[in-house]
């Protein structure tokens, strides 16, 4: 990890407690901000990490790669001997060929529809 301060920015929050709030609303009890991990919470398949990136000033491409590389390594730091589900949750919809890259790695994708003010999860 990175000793120092850590930023977070106004948008990232945003993202984040709204996922909280409907998580919440839909039975779950996400643990926010432990040892790094955004997110965290059990669902019906397992135990799920999940990687903030709001994507209002970068490209879907470049959040899911950065969100990739932090995920296995919270997975490997923190539940090296667990089965985990590794969750990455965007502001924006991504491409279809994104969706399937993201699913080709075993991960799951969820994102923040504007239109309708919900959250999509794509096929896993």
């Amino acid at each position: 990890m990175v000793e120092g301060q850590r930023r977070v920015e106004p948008l990232h929050l945003l993202l984040q407690v709204k996922y909280q709030n409907y998580l919440k609303g839909n039975g779950k009890q996400p643990i926010p901000d432990k040892n790094y991990i955004d997110l965290q919470y059990q669902a019906e398949d397992g135990w799920r990490l999940v990687e903030v990136k709001p994507t209002a000033k970068v490209e879907t491409k470049y959040a899911i790669r950065i969100a990739v590389g932090q995920l296995l390594e919270y997975k490997f730091t923190h539940f090296p001997d667990k089965e985990v589900i590794l969750e990455i949750l965007l502001s924006s919809k991504p491409e279809e060929h994104e969706e399937k890259f993201v699913r080709s790695l075993g991960m799951r994708l969820t994102y923040y529809d504007e239109a309708s003010e919900d959250f999509k999860f794509p096929i896993p």
